[in-house]
């Protein structure tokens, strides 16, 4: 699996960015950058389904290792908001 990672301790987590899901420029497609950073937060809050999600790409992304840091914002008793950095 493409988004595959592994927990460090609580908020972070390491994953690898492959070269499976580029463009045609070379580079990672941006919802595949996506997933890999929202799916470590997707273990951590305990709701079945992603509702919402929005992304800023502050530079390219480059292939190889990278460390995911997760925040869990707020838990509600029917939704949840957290944020990850990739």
């Amino acid at each position: 699996m493409g988004t595959a990672f592994e927990r460090v301790d609580d908020e972070r987590y390491l994953s690898t960015v492959t070269d499976r899901w580029n463009g045609l420029h070379g580079q990672p497609l941006g919802g595949y950058v996506l997933a890999v950073a929202l799916h470590p937060l997707r273990q951590q809050i305990s709701f079945p389904d992603l509702l919402v999600s929005s992304a800023f790409f502050l530079r390219q992304v480059v292939l190889g290792a990278v460390e995911v840091r997760t925040e869990i914002v707020r838990v509600g008793r029917r939704t949840a908001t957290g944020e990850t950095r990739l």
